[in-house]
């Protein structure tokens, strides 16, 4: 489990002396760790609500998100593609080439264009 602290709290929360953050960012731990709201005494109480909304928020979102991936999960997710003849190491994508085959066909082409403006020029 984790709680989401953006770094623009230093900003939000700036007129918190150290002691308050401290004591405001414990809180906030303890309150996604185990539900248990600890009873704030200073400046930091007043930012309580806020943050305690954004705590909440965050652990129903994550509760959606579970619950998509286990329903996903019970229809067996991706599924597998299997491995067929022609493909290989080199090739595991499964396109018709490979890259190497694809470089030749580049140079292959390179090298008939450069053939194609050799005879054009020696017309002219």
């Amino acid at each position: 489990m984790y709680l989401k602290v953006f770094v623009d709290c230093l900003e939000k929360y700036q007129k918190l002396n150290d002691t308050e953050f401290g004591r405001f960012i414990r809180a906030a731990l303890r309150y996604k760790a185990t539900g248990e709201e600890v009873r704030l005494t200073g400046r930091e109480e007043l930012l309580w609500d806020g943050m305690k909304l954004d705590i909440d928020r965050d652990n129903v979102n994550y509760a959606v998100r579970v619950a998509a991936n286990a329903t996903n999960g019970k229809k067996g997710g991706r599924p597998k593609n299997p491995i067929k003849a022609n493909e290989s190491e080199n090739n595991p994508l499964g396109f018709s080439e490979t890259q190497k085959s694809q470089d030749k066909d580049k140079d292959k082409d390179k090298d008939k264009d450069d053939k194609d403006t050799s005879v054009i020029s020696g017309v002219c």
